[in-house]
């Protein structure tokens, strides 16, 4: 759904009618979407769906060839930018400034107060756990832990909007827990964020809102329970504990890896019945019935 821009507030970004032409092709067809102070929004789809062509024009990296780019009700301009915290897809960090003075030098060219640069770094090192290794090089990082720093990097000089590009890229389990936490900090504390993403067990879990880009246009956008019933079905996932060769799944929007059933469930019925059908075809060990996830309708809305 393609809406005109709201009233905002500070930090809220209003995309209307975004378009974006390489030559001959449209990579972003009449794009809209609206990101909150003290909310995260999701744009989820498939690879060169036009998601980071998305990110690059409200940053102004890219010219737009048609729409509007609001931020705090005003023409998204240069001074607007610089006002915007942006972690770009690719790194752009120096590999030979030490973490430290990596963070001092982007708080500096987003001219901060030295007493302020200061405490902001100790502040972005503390939080991310980046404490013990400030004096090291940046090339001496891990990829997550470089990740991580231009994160830090990104959020310095305290954006109240904040846009991120596959932020989730090359962290572990423990790193990708440090950056939800950060989401959350930022959204408690009024910021609005505007991400993309291919992890879509991180995006149900921390956004708000979510539009789904299918080949530069929006294919589904709504909050994660209008998305799930927008799609109207729940998920059955029956375990067996051996496969079983004739299952009562015909004309069922059903797939088999193995011994697990998963079927999505669209009729208004209670699916037990179906369950014990399953259960006279050989023995299960596992039930599983919940909401559809974003990656099932990520499978539904993208074509």
């Amino acid at each position: 759904m393609n809406s005109a821009p709201s009233q905002g507030k500070p930090g809220s970004l209003s995309v209307h009618r975004l378009q974006k032409r390489f030559g001959d092709t449209l990579a972003v067809r009449e794009l809209s979407l609206e990101v909150m102070p003290g909310s995260v929004h999701g744009l989820l789809g498939p690879n060169g769906a036009g998601k980071t062509t998305t990110l690059r024009t409200v940053m102004g990296i890219l010219r737009a060839d048609g729409g509007t780019i609001l931020r705090d009700e005003a023409p998204m301009d240069r001074h607007a930018v610089f006002r915007t915290g942006y972690l770009p897809e690719e790194r752009g960090l120096y590999p030979r400034m030490t973490v430290a003075d990596q963070l001092a030098f982007f708080a500096a060219l987003r001219r901060m107060p030295r007493h302020a640069i200061k405490e902001r770094v100790a502040y972005w090192l503390g939080f991310l756990g980046l404490t013990p290794l400030a004096r090291r090089r940046t090339d001496e990082l891990s990829m997550g832990l470089q990740q991580l720093l231009q994160v830090a990097v990104a959020l310095v000089h305290e954006p109240d909007l904040v846009v991120l590009d596959e932020p989730f890229t090359g962290l572990d389990p423990l790193h990708v827990a440090r950056l939800m936490e950060l989401l959350a900090d930022l959204r408690a504390r009024g910021r609005a964020v505007l991400l993309s993403t291919h992890a879509m067990e991180r995006a149900e879990e921390i956004c708000d809102h979510v539009t789904f880009l299918d080949h530069g246009t929006v294919a589904a956008e709504g909050s994660i329970d209008t998305l799930r019933h927008s799609v109207g079905h729940r998920v059955v996932k029956v375990v067996f504990r051996a496969p079983v060769p004739a299952l009562p799944i015909q004309g069922m929007d059903a797939t088999v890896v193995g011994t697990t059933v998963t079927v999505r469930w669209s009729s208004p019925d209670d699916p037990l019945d179906f369950i014990r059908g399953l259960a006279a075809a050989g023995e299960i060990v596992e039930v599983e019935l919940r909401p559809a996830s974003l990656r099932d309708i990520f499978m539904r809305v993208i074509r």
